[in-house]
C-alpha cells in the first residue's frame, strides 16, 4: 500500500517537472493527469475497503471468541455470519475493478473514473441494506436476550448502537455520496473544458 502512495507522489513530482518544460503533446499530459486521478480514486476505495475488512476480521474474532468461551452462541453466530456477508458483499461489488490500461487515452480514463464513482455512489446509497442491517440483527438478538435480565442496560445499549448505526448510515448515504457527486461534477467540468 505504501508503494502505491509513493508511486503517486513520484507521478506528481514527474508531472510537475514536465510542466516546467515546454510540452509537445498536451494529450500526453492530459492522459497522465487523468490516469493519476483514477489511480488515486482506486487507492482511496481500496483503503476504505481494507478498513472494512479489518472490521469484519475483528467482529469474526470477537464473536468467535465468544462462541468458544460459551457466551451467547446464537448472537455470536449471527455476528459472524453478518460480518462474513458484509465482507463478501464488498469483495463481490469490487470484483470488476482492474488496474487501468496504460494505453488508454484521457477520455477513456475520465470515463472509467466516472464509472467507478457512479458504482461507489450506488453502493453507498444502499449501505443500510447490505451493511448496517445484517450487523444490526445480532444487536437486536443481544438486546432481546438481555432485556429479561437488565432491561435498562439493554435499552441503553440498544439506543447507543441505534444512534451509531443511524450516524453511519447518514455518513455514508448522505455525506459520502454528496462528496462523490461533487467530485463527479468537477471531473465532468474538466472533461467539458477539454472538449471545448
Amino acid at each position: 500500500m505504501g508503494q502505491t502512495i509513493d508511486a503517486g507522489a513520484d507521478d506528481l513530482l514527474r508531472l510537475w517537472h514536465e510542466t516546467l518544460l515546454p510540452q509537445r503533446d498536451p494529450e500526453l499530459r492530459a492522459r497522465r493527469v487523468a490516469r493519476m486521478k483514477l489511480l488515486r480514486f482506486d487507492v482511496a476505495v481500496a483503503r476504505r475497503n481494507m478498513r472494512e475488512y479489518a472490521g469484519v476480521a475483528l467482529v469474526v474474532i470477537l464473536a468467535g471468541w465468544q462462541l468458544v468461551a460459551g457466551g451467547d452462541r446464537v448472537s455470536a453466530g449471527l455476528a459472524i455470519v453478518a460480518a462474513i456477508f458484509v465482507g463478501g458483499f464488498l469483495v463481490y461489488q469490487h470484483r470488476h475493478v482492474r488496474p487501468p490500461d496504460p494505453s488508454m487515452n484521457a477520455r477513456d480514463y475520465h470515463a472509467a473514473l466516472l464509472q467507478r464513482i457512479d458504482h461507489q455512489v450506488r453502493l453507498l446509497k444502499k449501505v443500510r441494506y447490505w451493511y448496517l442491517l445484517p450487523l444490526y440483527l445480532p444487536v437486536l438478538r443481544v438486546v432481546a436476550v438481555a432485556w429479561s435480565v437488565r432491561p435498562t442496560v439493554a435499552f441503553l445499549f440498544w439506543l447507543a448502537v441505534t444512534v451509531l448505526f443511524v450516524f453511519l448510515g447518514w455518513l455514508n448515504e448522505r455525506f459520502a455520496v454528496r462528496y462523490l457527486d461533487d467530485e463527479r461534477k468537477r471531473i465532468e467540468a474538466v472533461y467539458a473544458g477539454q472538449e471545448a
